[in-house]
C-alpha cells in the first residue's frame, strides 16, 4: 500500500512529539495512517498499478457498438472503423509498455497472445481514449483498437498492466492524508482528557481551554479538507455509456 503521510508529517502538523507513552501512541497513530491510505487507495485518488498482465474480457457489456450514440460520445467519426473497449481500470494514466496483448485462441485452446503497439504511429494497433478530470489532467477511459489485431469478444481476450486511478499531485494527497489523519489524532486526544501539546495556560478550566482550542483547529482542519476535495477530487466517475 501506497504511504501518502507519516508520523513526521502529523507530528509537524500538530506541533506534538509522540511516542509509546501518548494517547494517542505512536503505533495507534500508524494505525490512523493505514486507514487513510486504505481510502485514497479505494478512491483510486492516485496512480496505482494494475496487476501485471491482467487479464479481462471483450463482451457485448464493455465494447462499444460502432455508430452509436456512445461511440459518437467517445470522439469517433462515424465512418470510423475498429474495436472500443472499456477495460475494468479506470480511469487509466497509461498502459506499460509491451505489455497490452490479445489473445487469438478460444477458451478451449492454449493461449496465443500478440503484443499490441500503441500509438499513433505506423505499425501501432491501439491509442488510449481521453477525457479531462476536475484537477486538470487527462486520463484514459477507454481502448480504442484500429489494426487487424483487434480484440474479437470473448472471455480473456486481452491482458495488460495499467497505471490507474486519478493521478492527484503527491503534494495535494500528502496534505489532505495529513489532515485527515490529525483530524483523527485530535478527537483521540480529547477522548483521553489529557492532550499532549499544552505546556501552559491562563484561566478557566484546563478542559475549557483545551477543547476551545482544538475545537479552531478541527474547523480548520475540515474546511481545509473541504476545499482541496472541491477542487481537486473527482465528483463523479470518468466513464462512457455503452450500450
Amino acid at each position: 500500500m501506497t504511504r501518502y503521510t507519516s508520523i513526521e508529517d502529523v507530528e509537524n502538523f500538530l506541533q506534538i512529539n509522540l511516542k509509546s507513552t501518548t494517547t494517542p501512541s505512536i503505533a495507534q497513530v500508524e494505525d490512523i495512517i493505514a486507514q487513510i491510505d486504505a481510502q485514497v487507495d479505494a478512491r483510486r485518488l492516485g496512480s496505482t498499478s494494475s496487476d501485471v498482465l491482467y487479464k479481462f474480457d471483450v463482451l457485448d457489456a464493455n465494447t462499444l457498438v460502432k455508430n452509436s450514440v456512445a461511440w459518437m460520445e467517445a470522439g469517433l467519426p462515424p465512418t470510423e472503423q475498429g474495436v472500443v473497449v472499456i477495460p475494468p481500470f479506470t480511469p487509466f494514466s497509461s498502459v506499460i509498455s509491451g505489455t497490452l496483448s490479445t489473445n487469438e485462441a478460444e477458451l478451449n485452446q492454449a493461449e496465443n497472445w500478440t503484443v499490441l503497439a500503441e500509438g499513433p504511429g505506423a505499425s501501432s494497433d491501439f491509442v488510449i481514449l481521453k477525457k479531462r478530470a476536475r484537477n486538470g489532467k487527462y486520463l484514459g477511459y477507454a481502448l480504442y483498437f484500429y489494426s487487424s489485431n483487434a480484440p474479437g469478444a470473448g472471455y480473456q481476450k486481452l491482458r495488460g498492466t495499467f497505471m490507474y486511478g486519478y493521478n492527484i499531485d503527491d503534494e495535494i494527497l500528502n496534505e489532505w492524508a495529513t489532515l485527515k489523519v490529525c483530524e483523527k489524532t485530535i478527537v483521540t486526544m480529547l477522548r483521553s482528557a489529557t492532550p499532549p501539546g499544552i505546556a501552559t495556560y491562563t484561566g478557566g478550566g484546563m478542559s475549557t481551554f483545551v477543547n476551545t482550542q482544538f475545537d479552531g483547529l478541527i474547523d480548520y482542519i475540515r474546511i481545509r479538507v473541504g476545499e482541496i476535495e472541491d477542487r481537486h477530487f473527482p465528483s463523479d466517475p470518468i466513464g462512457v455509456a455503452v450500450m
